[in-house]
């Protein structure tokens, strides 16, 4: 009988070994896996919360940074229209005093030969001078000209 107690004392160790062992792993399965799990989900959200932040952080800047130059170059644009608006004015007044100087030939010396003038007088030749040779654009500083890029 004693050969058969140990073989049953065998068995029901080897039993609550393997009992054990599945206890164990449905714990590991029911409980401190998805707990693992979670924990691991929750601080890569914070990881990935946190450099979302930085990345719109970075955007913004670069947004407002885009918005800076946008508004330099359109007032430079705006002031360079405006030079423009006055060098044109300048022009067209110009041509009025002109017209307004040019002398009514006399009677007598509308049958006479034709006097050469200059083909363009004076004032608006210097008006249209400084109209066509206006101040090239020039690129905002730190950024190469445009032939360069």
């Amino acid at each position: 009988m004693r050969a058969f107690e140990a073989t049953i004392a065998a068995i029901i160790l080897v039993a609550g070994i393997v009992l054990g062992w599945l206890g164990g792993c449905f714990y590991a399965d029911l409980v401190s896996i998805p707990a693992a799990r979670e924990a691991g989900r929750i601080e890569e959200r914070l990881v990935w919360t946190k450099r979302q932040a930085e990345a719109e952080a970075r955007a913004a800047a670069d947004r407002q940074a885009a918005q800076i130059r946008i508004d330099a170059i359109e007032r430079e644009y705006f002031e360079r229209d405006k030079a423009r608006v006055l060098q044109m004015d300048a022009l067209e007044q110009s041509l009025q005093e002109e017209q307004a100087n040019v002398p009514t030939p006399s009677p007598a010396a509308r049958g006479a030969p034709p006097v050469c003038r200059p083909a363009i007088p004076r004032g608006v030749r210097d008006a249209l001078d400084a109209a066509g040779r206006g101040a090239a654009a020039r690129p905002p500083a730190g950024e190469p000209p445009a032939a360069l890029r």
